[in-house]
């Protein structure tokens, strides 16, 4: 890929560079992402048309192969374009599988942190939005709760607030009977030890609206028990996207695949040996004299063999 570096872009170069990101396949596209950085006054705007021409495809059920709107959601984040949001929130907010078509396991692995990274301070507004809407994918909306417990665990906005945000919506979930709702807060605020809402959490519980195969009361009880902790304690991930590169080079999708073990060439069978007679079986020849169920016992009994030993074989 040619890189342009303190020059303006051609129209051509710029879809090169698009190009290289929507056909990417397996192969990391590396010098694209590069281009983009070198060049993001001029490229942010094409990402977000891309991402808007995208969700408008998915909206009109148009198939697409391309994996230019992937790319764009990392590199939003990671340039801090927030001019990007709105772009993404609408991809997001498509109904059913929709925004997973777009992006793919980013919904579940990088999506908390993209919010994180583009949503600044409107991030509990932004994310609580998101969480409210019943229409939205239920996995979104379980991210943008981790979105919003992001802001406390990584320290950048204080943990009663953060609390209070997540504790006021698990309330009019519960009130709502949202069980999407209840069960993305429920599994995110758990994060955080949250012995303040306790009774928010039985109350889920109690009226069914946890989904059990995730977790069970006891094993929320040894949460709440636990107490707040520290943050950072338990994500080893920073809180908002930093370099594209690294966060997709380790991605099974765009790992090489593995040759295969070489099929052997063909070989004609061996000829199959003429069989050979069995051996004769050797008689065994007793060596001993054989007793009589009438004779006296080997044991010394005095007794027949059949009244004594014999008689209980």
């Amino acid at each position: 890929m040619e890189q342009v570096e303190h020059a303006e872009l051609t129209q051509e170069q710029v879809d090169a560079i698009l190009a290289a990101l929507d056909h990417a396949g397996r192969k990391l596209p590396v010098g694209a992402i590069e281009a983009v950085r070198q060049n993001k006054t001029r490229l942010i705007p094409e990402l977000i048309k891309l991402i808007h021409r995208e969700a408008q495809a998915r909206c009109q059920e148009q198939e697409s192969e391309g994996n230019g709107g992937f790319f764009a959601l990392f590199l939003l984040a990671e340039l801090r374009a927030v001019e990007g949001l709105p772009a993404i929130l609408d991809a997001i907010s498509l109904p059913g599988e929709g925004p997973f078509k777009l992006f793919g396991d980013a919904i579940h692995d990088v999506l908390p942190r993209v919010l994180v990274s583009l949503a600044g301070d409107r991030c509990i507004e932004v994310c609580s939005a998101l969480v409210r809407n019943p229409a939205a994918n239920e996995y979104v909306r379980w991210s943008s709760a981790k979105a919003i417990v992001y802001l406390a665990m990584a320290g950048l906005r204080p943990r009663n607030e953060v609390m209070a945000a997540c504790q006021e919506l698990l309330h009019e979930a519960i009130e709502k009977n949202d069980e999407h709702a209840v069960t993305g807060l429920v599994m995110s605020m758990l994060d955080m030890r949250p012995s303040e809402a306790a009774k928010e959490f039985e109350q889920a519980f109690q009226l069914r609206l946890m989904d059990e195969e995730m977790i069970d009361w006891e094993s929320v009880k040894d949460h709440l028990k636990e107490g707040p902790i520290e943050p950072s304690h338990e994500y080893s991930d920073p809180p908002c996207v930093e370099d594209t590169v690294k966060e997709l080079e380790h991605w099974a999708s765009f790992q090489e695949p593995k040759p295969s073990r070489p099929t052997p060439a063909f070989q004609m069978p061996r000829p199959i040996p003429p069989s050979r007679p069995l051996p004769k079986p050797v008689t065994q020849t007793r060596q001993t004299e054989r007793v009589g169920r009438n004779d006296a016992c080997p044991c010394a009994s005095g007794k027949k063999v059949k009244r004594c030993c014999g008689g209980r074989q």
